[in-house]
């Protein structure tokens, strides 16, 4: 019986680092990933900047934002590296392919997927908050507290990417990581993934059962107890923000979705080099995925679409300041 020999990182890394579809892949994932970065800081500024929301909602909105950022620096960084190995090749040595710690081998970071469905259960709750209270929650100012609890889910996340940065080493092959990769089982490359998809799915309905609560408590306040236009503003706020967050946790949902999907047919001749070309091309899922959270959250809301629009114009108009003052 004749043993199978699985193809060194050597042989695979030097068959798939002189495909162009790889570099066109790499070059593609580094103009999304600056795309979708330029938006969400801009997403990032107005949230900052300006009172579209109420205090708590645009605290824990921030902190979703700054969950995105760092994923979308850490797929940059990522690329990069991929576009300077193809351009600067060097041997790997034997030791990389039996090397279990790679910083570069997970699609999205496990201690972000954490994250991912923490922070929009943050949001489930103050939104449930907020429709149980809608006649005095316009009033209600319970910042700092919302503050500790983003602090606190962040804190595990920090000690991780401690633990991640004081072994750091860069790959000399980001082949070899995919291959660390793909020899885990399918389950272990797609748990948080399924968890995350698991969460935002149940997300999507809790906020579609308060968008409808908040419907028959504007009904309800209009018939019966109609007083001030503020707490009818404040209702119809309630109803906008819950069908807003249904369409993004679809958005959380399709994309985990996605990741896992495409992984199903990973396992038949995982080491060739055409399955890690399509196993690198599933990272261009997170920057579109990015760059569609920060527009749909713009062009949702018209208050945040109006200030984008007034930022942009402010900064075009200071650019061209600046070449105008180095015309001779």
């Amino acid at each position: 019986m004749t043993s199978v020999i699985e193809p060194t990182v050597d042989v695979i890394r030097g068959d798939v680092a002189e495909s162009p579809t790889l570099l066109a892949l790499f070059a593609l994932h580094v103009a999304i990933c600056l795309v979708a970065l330029f938006f969400n800081f801009l997403l990032l500024f107005l949230l900052y900047k300006y009172t579209v929301f109420h205090y708590h909602m645009t605290v824990i909105c921030i902190n979703l934002t700054t969950a995105v950022i760092i994923c979308l620096g850490y797929l940059l960084l990522r690329s990069l590296l991929g576009l300077y190995q193809i351009n600067h090749r060097t041997p790997t040595s034997e030791t990389d392919q039996k090397d279990a710690f790679c910083v570069f081998d997970e699609l999205v970071p496990q201690a972000l997927c954490v994250l991912f469905f923490v922070f929009p259960l943050l949001l489930v709750t103050e939104r449930t908050y907020a429709t149980r209270r809608f006649w005095v929650y316009e009033y209600e100012n319970f910042r700092p507290v919302v503050m500790l609890v983003c602090l606190a889910v962040w804190l595990p996340t920090l000690g991780q990417n401690a633990r991640t940065l004081v072994g750091w080493t860069t790959p000399t092959s980001l082949a070899a990581c995919q291959v660390l990769l793909l020899r885990k089982t399918f389950l272990q490359r797609n748990f948080w993934f399924i968890v995350v998809s698991a969460f935002s799915l149940l997300y999507m309905i809790l906020f579609k059962i308060l968008e409808k609560q908040n419907k028959r408590n504007e009904e309800d306040y209009v018939a019966n107890h109609y007083s001030t236009i503020s707490i009818r503003f404040q209702i119809r706020e309630n109803v906008k923000t819950c069908r807003f967050f249904v369409s993004l946790n679809f958005l959380f949902l399709l994309t985990f979705l996605l990741f896992f999907v495409f992984d199903q047919d990973m396992d038949d001749d995982k080491y060739s080099p055409s399955v890690l070309t399509r196993k690198e091309s599933t990272f261009l899922v997170f920057p579109m995925f990015g760059l569609l959270y920060a527009l749909h959250f713009i062009f949702s809301h018209t208050q945040l679409f109006e200030k984008a629009k007034r930022t942009l114009r402010q900064l075009a108009a200071s650019h061209g300041e600046q070449e105008k003052m180095f015309e001779p």
